[in-house]
């Protein structure tokens, strides 16, 4: 399997694994969260896909704006209060070992790239990676001091990307 089906591969499970979570949160906001971590999760499948069909010219990926975001679901959940999941608290933890490992994976493999678009593409899905692992870094510091965590205005927590 050449690197671009194992990666293909990887962002199609973790796809599907943002969604199992998502249908069983019970925390809309965590939900929606986690949605869009999966809509990522597939645009860099399709990004992949296209290299490997020699359609994308070199490759490139649309940045996203997941942090952006999930600041604003973040100051949401904070205004209207109640349970904010900690049950979902090991399956964050999870979730950000998994994202761990692929930046680690994209980034080992980008050292490898033959080409310059598949090297830059693979980097950049790192760098994407990497800022969901930051993300989910604050969600699980969120759920285990919900109180600390959302006292700072300035989200301190989300570095700028």
């Amino acid at each position: 399997m050449d690197v671009f089906d194992f990666a293909m591969k990887m962002e199609l499970d973790g796809k599907a694994w943002y969604e199992k979570q998502a249908a069983q949160t019970q925390n809309r906001v965590l939900k929606d969260l986690l949605l869009e971590m999966a809509r990522d999760e597939e645009g860099h499948y399709a990004l992949f896909k296209g290299l490997k069909e020699n359609l994308a010219g070199g490759g490139s990926v649309n940045q996203t704006q997941v942090l952006v975001n999930a600041k604003n679901l973040f100051e949401k959940m904070a205004q209207e209060g109640g349970d904010v999941g900690t049950d979902d608290l090991e399956v964050w933890k999870q979730l950000r070992d998994n994202e761990k490992d692929a930046e680690k994976f994209y980034r080992e493999k980008a050292a490898e790239a033959e080409s310059e678009g598949a090297r830059k593409a693979l980097e950049l899905i790192a760098d994407e990676e990497h800022k969901h692992t930051v993300l989910i870094d604050n969600v699980i510091e969120f759920l285990e001091r919900p109180g600390d965590w959302l006292e700072n205005a300035e989200w301190r927590h989300i570095e700028s990307y």
